[in-house]
């Protein structure tokens, strides 16, 4: 991208969520970051102590927040009340958090923020009269339903009522519910869809759909030889899953059993959730990993296997490459998954199947089928709509 006369010199500040687990929301902001960056922007990062050695690798300066340990055990909260399971219902947590990201904000002076999943974004921007860009999905609005949850809408988070204090304390309106200022209130809202897969979305004000966020690595470190050495391979499978329903000491063990005499090479990254310190011995067949520098692999991988994240499908997608998702009964990934299912690009399957011979089949099913041409089609609609490119632009153009 050219350098623009509009973008010089500005500066954002990039807030991927701070209180959760995944690397989801870092990877789309590091996209939007290298794309604002390449038409002169400035760019920093406020975020938590586990993204730090990632952010380094570009070279941006890095403000801390309040890093929350991630809960150990999980349970129905998780998928019923997130942002409660994730510790939000903390006072003095939230309290930091807006502290940290009101000091990061006076100190870097940032014409814009930009948020993922950050609910106290909105009290500090608002507060000290900053925009606010956030990403928005149809997983994150109240009126969302799923029939993963029990009366088809999620409850009313029990954060709810701590945040009506604090908005009250900064003179700001009330909610009803915490997820009005995940991307609702917002003055600018990138859509990482389409209007056809997320219509809802429409009705927003200032809303624009830009396919997707991120597409390619989060790492800069040079890909082992020994992945390299595999990539002649005609069969590659690539699995990434987020610690959900699956823990790594649990399915590690599940991919050797499943593909050490196959026809198949794997390749599994553990990312940085809860991920052992060791991982089980190579074989011929499976190699194991903490992180991947994925760019190199994505044109030589046939399937991605993962929980359903909406930056793995969307991934897959973009590069052509088939998708076995599970996605359990979280409603977001389940929403995700059907999505690409839908679209001929994939297969959603219950965590019943996650052994070892229902995975080899599972596998050889979707190579045989015409699913890798419809992830291209799919690919191809999201690319259209200008992804982390277009948000870069936007993030000049509408605030």
């Amino acid at each position: 991208m050219k350098i623009t006369e509009d973008a010089v010199g500005k500066k954002i500040l990039f807030i991927p969520m701070s209180w959760g687990r995944g690397m989801g929301p870092l990877m789309d902001c590091l996209a939007v970051a290298e794309n604002a960056r390449s038409i002169g922007c400035q760019v920093a990062f406020l975020c938590r102590d586990r993204f730090y050695e990632i952010i380094k690798e570009f070279d941006y300066p890095i403000y801390k927040v309040v890093s929350p340990k991630s809960p150990t055990k999980l349970n129905q909260s998780f998928n019923t009340d997130f942002p409660f399971f994730q510790g939000l219902g903390d006072e003095k947590l939230v309290k930091q958090t807006i502290e940290d990201e009101m000091k990061a904000i006076k100190n870097y002076c940032p014409d814009v923020v930009f948020s993922w999943l950050q609910f106290t974004a909105y009290i500090s921007t608002k507060t000290l009269g900053v925009p606010l860009a956030s990403v928005g999905r149809w997983t994150g609005h109240p009126k969302f339903t799923s029939p993963m949850l029990k009366g088809g809408r999620f409850p009313i988070s029990a954060t709810t009522p701590l945040f009506n204090q604090l908005l009250k304390k900064y003179n700001l309106p009330s909610i009803r519910d915490i997820w009005e200022l995940d991307f609702i209130r917002s003055d600018l809202k990138i859509i990482p869809g389409t209007p056809e897969l997320e219509p809802g979305l429409k009705e927003l004000q200032n809303s624009h759909y830009v396919g997707y966020l991120s597409s390619g690595n989060i790492s800069k470190k040079k890909l082992p030889d020994r992945l390299i050495d595999l990539l002649p391979n005609q069969h590659i499978v690539f699995v990434y899953l987020s610690t959900k329903q699956f823990l790594p000491q649990d399915y590690l063990p599940i991919f050797k059993k499943a593909f050490d005499c196959s026809e198949f090479k794997v390749i599994v990254a553990t990312g940085l959730e809860d991920m052992p310190s060791r991982l089980p011995t190579n074989s011929t067949n499976v190699q194991f990993e903490h992180l991947v520098s994925i760019n190199t692999l994505l044109p030589k991988i046939d399937i991605i296997i993962s929980t359903g994240t909406r930056g793995v499908s969307w991934q897959a997608a973009l590069n052509g490459i088939a998708h076995i998702s599970f996605p359990g009964t979280d409603p977001e990934r389940y929403f995700v998954a059907s999505m690409v299912e839908r679209a001929g690009a994939g297969l959603t399957l219950p965590d019943s199947a996650f052994e070892p011979k229902r995975l080899l089949e599972s596998v050889r099913l979707v190579y045989r089928s015409r699913m890798k041409e419809k992830a291209k089609k799919l690919g191809s609609r999201l690319r259209f709509l200008g992804g982390p490119q277009k948000t870069a632009r936007l993030l000049m153009q509408k605030l």
